[in-house]
Protein backbone atom coordinates (compact mmCIF):
# COMPACT_ATOMS: atom_id res chain seq x y z
CA UNK A 1 0.00 0.00 0.00
CA UNK A 2 1.12 3.54 -0.78
CA UNK A 3 -0.21 6.28 1.48
CA UNK A 4 0.37 9.99 1.89
CA UNK A 5 -1.69 11.86 4.48
CA UNK A 6 -2.07 15.66 4.57
CA UNK A 7 1.05 16.38 2.54
CA UNK A 8 2.36 19.94 2.16
CA UNK A 9 5.38 20.96 0.11
CA UNK A 10 7.10 24.07 -1.18
CA UNK A 11 10.58 24.40 -2.63
CA UNK A 12 11.60 27.37 -0.43
CA UNK A 13 10.05 29.13 2.55
CA UNK A 14 9.39 32.32 0.57
CA UNK A 15 7.77 30.51 -2.39
CA UNK A 16 4.10 29.49 -2.64
CA UNK A 17 2.92 26.01 -1.68
CA UNK A 18 3.07 23.51 -4.56
CA UNK A 19 1.18 20.76 -2.68
CA UNK A 20 -1.33 21.82 -0.01
CA UNK A 21 -2.92 19.32 2.38
CA UNK A 22 -3.17 16.47 -0.16
CA UNK A 23 -3.86 12.86 0.79
CA UNK A 24 -3.71 9.77 -1.40
CA UNK A 25 -3.98 6.05 -0.71
CA UNK A 26 -3.23 3.43 -3.36
CA UNK A 27 -4.04 -0.19 -2.55
CA UNK A 28 -1.91 -3.10 -3.81
CA UNK A 29 -2.74 -3.83 -7.45
CA UNK A 30 -4.63 -0.58 -7.91
CA UNK A 31 -3.71 1.65 -10.86
CA UNK A 32 -4.05 5.40 -10.41
CA UNK A 33 -3.66 8.32 -12.80
CA UNK A 34 -3.34 11.97 -11.84
CA UNK A 35 -4.94 14.50 -14.16
CA UNK A 36 -4.69 18.27 -13.81
CA UNK A 37 -3.38 21.21 -15.81
CA UNK A 38 0.32 21.96 -15.95
CA UNK A 39 1.68 23.45 -12.74
CA UNK A 40 -0.78 21.84 -10.33
CA UNK A 41 1.81 19.71 -8.48
CA UNK A 42 1.30 16.25 -10.03
CA UNK A 43 5.02 15.55 -10.47
CA UNK A 44 5.84 16.99 -7.05
CA UNK A 45 3.17 14.78 -5.43
CA UNK A 46 4.63 11.75 -7.23
CA UNK A 47 8.12 12.63 -5.99
CA UNK A 48 6.81 13.01 -2.43
CA UNK A 49 5.11 9.61 -2.56
CA UNK A 50 8.21 7.99 -4.08
CA UNK A 51 10.45 9.48 -1.36
CA UNK A 52 12.50 11.71 -3.70
CA UNK A 53 11.26 14.78 -1.82
CA UNK A 54 10.55 15.19 1.90
CA UNK A 55 7.22 16.88 2.79
CA UNK A 56 7.54 20.34 4.30
CA UNK A 57 4.84 19.15 6.71
CA UNK A 58 2.35 16.28 6.89
CA UNK A 59 -0.34 14.92 9.16
CA UNK A 60 0.50 11.76 11.04
CA UNK A 61 -1.34 8.59 9.91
Amino acid sequence: MLKGNGLWFRYRAQLPWVVQDRSLTVSPGQVVGLMAPSGYGKTTLGKLLAGYLIPTRARSP
